[in-house]
């Protein structure tokens, strides 16, 4: 038995091919674009199909793509578009019209056709046309997600906004509480304060009975303004007695006569200063504690 050897293309068959590749490089191409655009995307395509046909010049194109539509027709193409109920049967498309449809949930399809029936479509034609509602598909599925991405975006950001505004309102509210809080304080408390002080300067601890008083209304000026103490505050690192130490440390006395204020050791001073340092953050020796108790209460 004798095997005839294939024929080798002609200039046309090669001419189709690279008609036929050209095609897919520029759908490819254009169905990728970021922010594809659903008219843009079946109206290129419709263009880019009509041009790889055999007949570009007499080739009607209408192509679907989910909910859009794009027709593209030759100067001799027909100027009715080709009856669906037509274009299949067993056999196949027929001379004067063919179609394809995508296996999708989405209308995605090719149809095409040629005047009067002239010219009977050829196998790679065909194959184009079913091979260009597959890759619609799937350009409707991105297309679809797309959108829903969108949406998504779209109802986050709605979401973001409402948050925002509930949050505002919060802040609102507390910075009212706080004021009425500070009102009440002033007018109820702050006297009661100044005459506890008072009573213990009459027992000759004036400058005790001061710097008691600075230090509550400092306190409570803190939490009037701020609201609660925050995690992250310096001050709340420290011990009741390492912040009293810390607060005589930054009125400029010495350890000695902190030890004297106090009726404790010198010693214990000495290690309530290192643990103050060490919760601050603060190198041993290096920079001033008074400083940073007098920036910290700056900060706040």
């Amino acid at each position: 038995m004798i095997l005839s050897e294939p024929s080798a293309p002609t200039a046309d068959d090669l001419r189709e091919r690279e008609k036929e590749l050209d095609f897919f490089y520029s759908l490819a191409a254009l169905l990728s674009k970021p922010g594809l655009d659903a008219d843009e995307a079946a109206a290129g395509c419709a263009r880019l199909f009509a041009a790889a046909m055999g007949r570009p010049e007499a080739a009607r194109v209408v192509v679907r793509l989910g909910d859009r539509t794009a027709t593209y027709a030759g100067e001799g193409a027909p100027s009715d578009s080709p009856d669906s109920s037509d274009s299949h049967d067993s056999d196949g498309p027929s001379p004067d019209a063919m179609a394809a449809l995508a296996g999708s949930r989405l209308a995605c399809g090719v149809e095409a056709s040629y005047p009067g029936g002239e010219q009977a479509f050829s196998e790679r034609e065909r194959s184009l046309c079913s091979s260009t509602a597959a890759l619609l598909a799937v350009a409707a599925e991105r297309l679809e997600a797309d959108e829903r991405e969108r949406l998504g975006r779209s109802e986050l950001e709605r979401k973001n906004a409402a948050l925002s505004e509930l949050l505002s309102r919060i802040e609102l509210e507390k910075a009212g509480i706080r004021s009425a809080m500070r009102s009440a304080f002033e007018e109820r408390v702050s006297p009661l304060v100044a005459g506890l002080a008072g009573v213990a300067a009459a027992s000759g601890r004036r400058e005790e009975a001061a710097r008691l008083e600075a230090r509550i209304r400092r306190e409570l000026d803190v939490m009037l303004s701020r609201g609660a103490p925050l995690a992250d505050d310096p001050r709340m690192r420290l011990s009741v007695r390492e912040l009293e130490v810390c607060d005589l440390v930054a009125s400029g006395l010495s350890s000695k006569e902190i030890a004297e204020l106090l009726s404790i050791a010198a010693s214990t001073v000495e290690r309530h200063r290192h643990n103050a340092r060490r919760k601050l953050g603060m190198p041993a020796r290096e920079g001033s504690l008074s400083t940073a108790i007098a920036r910290n209460d700056r900060d706040l």
